[in-house]
């Protein structure tokens, strides 16, 4: 639901205050848990009010981000935690100075794994990154 209401994502953080929940169940041995607060990381992130503040406060969103860089974790999480990132370097975000630089060299990296994957192209098609 808070994937399309920006005053559910805003009841959520601030009247639920289920951020802290959320963060915990990043850490999850259970990859399911694990894809599940990702979700929800990326459905609140859509809002700039709650990304601003909720989400850069409580550090949930590098704890996304570190889950992003993981190399033993699981392909599904990987995939769900890439969508929060890229919520996350959007040009209204606080954390795109930081973690943008960062998620290019995460890309190349992939691009140098897994060749078949070619080179990161906007729409465009020249190099992203």
């Amino acid at each position: 639901m808070s994937l399309f209401e920006n005053d559910v994502r805003c009841h959520v953080t601030d009247d639920l205050r289920l951020i802290p929940c959320i963060q915990t169940s990043l850490a999850s041995p259970h990859v399911g848990v694990r894809y599940a607060a990702c979700h929800c990381v990326r459905a609140l992130s859509r809002a700039v009010a709650v990304l601003r503040t909720n989400i850069v406060d409580s550090g949930v969103g590098l704890d996304v981000y570190k889950i992003f860089q993981r190399r033993d974790e699981d392909r599904r999480v990987t995939f769900a935690a890439s969508a929060v990132v890229c919520n996350l370097v959007a040009e209204c975000s606080p954390l795109r100075p930081v973690r943008l630089g960062h998620f290019c060299s995460s890309l190349h990296d992939a691009e140098n794994a897994h060749p078949i994957l070619g080179p990161f192209r906007t729409r465009s098609g020249s190099e992203a990154c």
